[in-house]
């Protein structure tokens, strides 16, 4: 059940601060609704900061959002407007008439608040989007006709690019030139006197601004969000780097609930933030999604983008604070946020380097399917967990989000390393390379298809039947003596289990779960096996030359 489920029934008795608290933390429709039926929803629509705002908007699409818009500062609506009428560094003309068309909706006193609230460069650009000021009233011939009423927009003659345009933009010029002639005038002589590509760089600059001051960055410089900080030199006492802040009309905040926040990270959020550290934390998750190039209109990309935020940080929290909440807090609130995600990610970065030394060894070609499904995954640029390391029936990977995930892959890279150890120093043989394999005739075939348990259990096979320790392939006509000697009413002798896994364990300790490891395929695919049906084709663990 939802934060806001939980108090639907007692929203009603709820303080100011408390409903708002449920509509920040709330991540359903269900607080979004509970602030439309609210009766101090203009206040609470103000109070909450424009990234805020925007979010919500976002989640209840703008039919559904228009009285949350009404009651919105000029300064939500800005910031709206910035995040949503850009494609990178162009003005989206279509965007643009949306707006137009939105405003409209508002009434003609929000109309003309907009208009002198809003940058005069920014209502510019928006119109002259959608019309060409062909000239004033001051060019025209008293001699001759005035041009038509359809093409008059107050004082100036002007051309609209479609007729959604000519309806909307007209009716808003209407407003402006009867009730506020002055910001009317001001508007038209900045189309007549700024070229198009000017004025838009102007106002991308101006939007630059604002949203740096939120965190957004262009993507080169917030990529750094993402460079390693060694996790042994990383101090938990480090205090934030940047200066007291003055919150006094900040329009971040810390945005509504689209990220998931794990385990520890849940706990700390719930005790609450001060002002400070919400801010840090908006400028924090708004740099990874500059980094991440996140589109800010598509809600999925914003959700993707901040639960992997709260993923990292719950890391390296669980990491500094071992399950303490208190102490956890504590951190959050003292310390440098970006460092915090520096760490989680490092954390990981350091298993995934395990992971790139052991993928460029000798034993990776030939790593059993599970060991190399989670080298692939801990190998990605932002390294993913394989979703097998604790269930065998699972496939795909998934995110690191909790030191357990940490320590899951650190076992499991404990296992490849003592694999690694066993083929490159402990037998006594050496793996060739794919491409030097001689498999003329022999199952598997193909070096793509041959695995570690297969070399180690052929290897095994030959000493049984009396030879050296190696993988070299067996004959079929052998399947027979050699399945007599493993297994004993379609099980493998247990003295064969113990007695190589013991011999692998005293050679490193973990060796052992190897062995194990092979001998369970034997259990599976050679051991059950009836004499009349040994067929190369459908025997698991061995690498056998046909007849």
């Amino acid at each position: 059940m939802s934060v806001a489920q939980q108090h639907l029934a007692t929203w009603k008795t709820l303080d100011f601060e408390e409903r708002l608290e449920i509509i920040r933390s709330a991540g359903s429709k269900s607080a979004y609704r509970l602030l439309l039926e609210s009766a101090d929803l203009p206040v609470l629509v103000r109070t909450l900061a424009a990234q805020e705002l925007y979010l919500l908007v976002s989640e209840l699409g703008y039919d559904d959002a228009l009285d949350l818009i009404r009651h919105a500062r000029p300064g939500q609506i800005e910031l709206m407007l910035d995040l949503d009428t850009w494609k990178g560094d162009q003005f989206d003309a279509t965007k643009g008439l949306e707006w137009l068309g939105r405003m409209l909706e508002l009434g003609e006193e929000r109309v003309l608040k907009l208009g002198r609230a809003l940058e005069l460069e920014f209502w510019a650009l928006m119109l002259a989007s959608q019309l060409t000021v062909v000239q004033g009233l001051e060019a025209f011939d008293p001699d001759l006709e005035p041009p038509s009423l359809d093409k008059l927009a107050g004082i100036y003659e002007v051309e609209y690019r479609t007729e959604d345009a000519a309806k909307i933009v007209g009716r808003l010029l209407t407003i402006l030139y009867s009730q506020d002639c002055e910001r009317y005038l001001a508007i038209m002589e900045t189309i007549r006197s700024e070229m198009g590509m000017i004025l838009e760089e102007e106002c991308f600059q101006f939007r630059t601004g604002r949203l740096l001051d939120l965190g957004f960055e262009d993507r080169s410089s917030a990529l750094s969000v993402y460079s390693y900080v060694a996790p042994d030199s990383f101090s938990s006492t480090s205090q934030r780097s940047a200066a007291a802040l003055d919150l006094i009309g900040f329009q971040g905040g810390l945005p509504l609930a689209l990220g998931t926040a794990e385990a520890l990270l849940a706990e700390v959020l719930a005790m609450g933030l001060s002002a400070d550290t919400r801010y840090r934390l908006t400028l924090l998750l708004n740099r990874v999604m500059s980094a991440d190039g996140v589109d800010i209109p598509e809600l999925s990309q914003v959700r993707e983008s901040m639960t992997a935020t709260y993923r990292y940080l719950n890391l390296s929290l669980e990491h500094l604070a071992q399950g303490d909440a208190l102490r956890a807090h504590e951190l959050f609130e003292s310390s440098d946020l970006q460092q915090l995600f520096r760490l989680g990610l490092s954390l990981t970065l350091d298993l995934r380097k395990r992971a790139m030394d052991l993928r460029a060894s000798t034993i990776a070609p030939y790593l059993d399917g599970p060991y190399r499904s989670f080298l692939a995954a801990i190998c990605l640029r932002h390294p993913r967990l394989f979703c097998g390391v604790d269930r065998e029936d699972r496939a795909g990977d998934r995110a690191f989000a909790t030191l357990h995930d940490l320590k899951l892959a650190d076992e499991w890279l404990l296992r490849i390393e003592t694999q690694r150890f066993l083929f490159e120093e402990h037998f006594p043989f050496r793996l060739q390379a794919p491409g030097d394999l001689l498999l003329e005739a022999t199952v598997p075939e193909d070096p793509s298809d041959i695995t570690l348990s297969e070399f180690f259990l052929t290897a095994l096979g030959n000493r049984l039947l009396g030879r050296e320790f190696a993988p070299v392939p067996i004959a079929e006509q052998e399947l027979a003596q050699l399945h007599a000697l493993v297994s004993d009413q379609g099980k493998l002798r247990q003295e064969i289990r113990s007695d190589a896994a013991s011999r692998l364990e005293e050679a490193r300790c973990g060796a052992g779960a190897f062995a194990s490891y092979c001998f369970d395929i034997w259990e599976q695919e050679f051991c059950p096996v009836a004499l009349r049906d040994l067929n190369p084709d459908f025997i698991g663990g061995l690498i056998i030359r046909r007849s």
